[in-house]
């Protein structure tokens, strides 16, 4: 018995010990192990990262890249409310949060970033109304009777200063006078050239003549234009005069039968034009020209390394800490859109908002508009972006497109944005196919409600895709265009009152190709 007792003894002792030797939840040593797991894990998704969308000192949410073969990537947030004794939770693709650490007492990060700083040319500076151009003695004078076909016109381009980014016309001087009754109306009309620098049927503005108002005697006559600013500085115009209303005799309109060029006329009125290299109009042309302002910035930041340190329960030998590098350089942002084009873009979900980011803004989406990784839009569907928003903050646009074809409107790009104050602005940047095989890209900016007003325009583009990005900024009220790489001016943009948001691509009547688009926001804050 004596025996036994010693033994049951010692037994109950090596019990007793072995127990005190099992993990224990509070002991420093668990924790540091429990800890270890969650930091591995959250590095090991961090460095894969695509983008940035929140980064705080206790939270993070980051994209990565597909897992489920559903075409998107992945959203995934680490979060800690900053209370001691608050739990660490892992939100996935914004299902629930997880908690994947109780009674966390510290959960610090850090980041270390590459900011890019791109500078552009500011919003170009309007100049005093000068002469641009003008054939004011004749050499030869010689007259010309505007008639109900035969129409006379004159194609001009200015010299402008090295560095104009655009130009515009205030106003038209030309000699004319009565020619029997006087009950004649012509259109003094400003047009954009065809190929061979002969009016095309593109007319930017027009302006009424009245025979009644004219003299017996030449003399000059001045008429004001307002809406054809943002031409190109590689571009000319044709001034026309043409007949509005039917009448025998329209007038006459002097011009240097000895001298100039440029002079055109047409006996079908507009179906065929004659162009000649040695006879001009007598005229003047004044208007304005456009000069860059001072330069802009647009400021982009990329994570390179998180730092992060981790501690569970008040006993500081629990804390860990640990750097990630981010292998992908993810660039910081507030918000994403983009779309290949590869997969159905009404079911993708690039920003990982949990809704999908282009819906149907007008008619039903078909995916066999997909063709080799190309939108083919015909013109009955509009893809917007989903949820809309204001776009408030630094917006950076890219979009490859092209019109296919000679008619409608072509492929357009729209964004309605900066909504604040009761007022927001639109852009809107439409592609058209010329009958030359050439391609003008349009931008104009709204200034009142379906009131575009143009901002440039960028013409001779080659047939294929081509390749807009802008930069929006809200503070500065400037859209910054640059066409293949190439910067085709910054353009300051007006607001008026409105609500909307939408952002949208189509192609208007016809079809249109968009290869990608791409829609990145701000995400430039400390």
């Amino acid at each position: 018995m004596a025996v036994m007792s010693l033994l049951t003894l010692g037994m109950v002792s090596a019990i007793r010990i072995a127990t005190h030797a099992l993990p224990n939840a509070e002991r420093p040593a668990h924790k540091v192990n429990r800890s270890g797991g969650v930091l591995a894990n959250l590095a090991d998704e961090l460095s894969t990262a695509i983008h940035i969308t929140e980064r705080s000192p206790s939270a993070i949410t980051f994209t990565v890249a597909d897992r489920n073969n559903d075409g998107s990537p992945e959203n995934i947030r680490f979060a800690w409310s900053g209370t001691k004794g608050a739990a660490l939770t892992r939100q996935y693709n914004h299902g629930s949060a997880a908690t994947v650490l109780d009674d966390v007492h510290q959960f610090d990060l850090g980041f270390t970033k590459r900011s890019v700083i791109e500078q552009y040319s500011g919003a170009a500076v309007d100049s005093a109304e000068t002469l641009l151009v003008a054939r004011d003695v004749p050499v030869v004078p010689a007259d010309f009777a505007i008639k109900d076909k035969a129409w006379i016109g004159q194609y001009f381009r200015p010299t402008l200063p090295v560095g104009a980014t655009a130009w515009r016309v205030t106003r038209v001087l030309v000699m004319a006078r009565v020619h029997g009754a006087n009950k004649g109306i012509t259109s003094v009309q400003l047009r954009l050239p065809a190929a061979d620098n002969t009016p095309s049927g593109t007319i930017l503005e027009e302006v009424p003549m009245l025979e009644s108002a004219l003299s017996a005697s030449y003399a000059w006559e001045q008429f004001a234009f307002s809406a054809n600013s943002g031409l190109s500085p590689n571009e000319g115009l044709c001034l026309v005069l043409a007949r509005q209303l039917k009448d025998a005799h329209l007038g006459d309109v002097l011009f240097d039968a000895g001298g100039g060029s440029g002079l055109l006329d047409t006996p079908d009125a507009s179906k065929t034009w004659s162009s000649s290299l040695t006879t001009s109009m007598v005229y003047y042309v004044y208007g304005t020209y456009m000069i860059p302002g001072p330069p802009q910035t647009a400021k982009r930041d990329y994570v390179t390394e998180v730092q992060v340190a981790l501690q569970i329960g008040s006993d500081t030998a629990s804390r860990l800490e640990t750097s990630v590098l981010t292998l992908n350089t993810p660039e910081v942002l507030s918000d994403v859109w983009e779309s290949d084009f590869s997969s159905d873009p009404t079911a993708l979900d690039i920003n990982g908002d949990g809704v999908v980011d282009w819906a149907e803004a007008q008619g039903i989406f078909l995916v066999s508009s997909l063709v080799s990784d190309v939108w083919e839009a015909n013109g009955t569907v509009t893809l917007g972006i989903s949820p809309s928003v204001a776009l408030t903050e630094m917006t950076t646009i890219r979009v490859g497109y092209r019109d296919p074809l000679v008619a409608g409107n072509g492929a357009r790009f729209r964004t309605e944005f900066d909504q604040s104050g009761g007022g927001m602005a639109v852009i809107t940047a439409a592609l058209e196919l010329n009958a030359d095989g050439t391609q003008t890209l349009t931008l104009t900016h709204d200034t009142g409600p379906a009131v575009p007003e143009k901002l440039a325009v960028c013409a001779g583009l080659p047939s294929g895709f081509i390749d807009l990005r802008m930069i929006l900024d809200p503070v500065a009220d400037t859209v910054a265009a640059f066409v293949d790489g190439v910067h085709m001016g910054t353009y300051g943009y007006v607001s008026y009152g409105g609500s909307s948001n939408a952002t949208t691509i189509s192609g208007v009547n016809v079809p249109a190709e968009f290869d990608y688009v791409s829609i990145r926001v701000g995400g430039n804050y400390p």
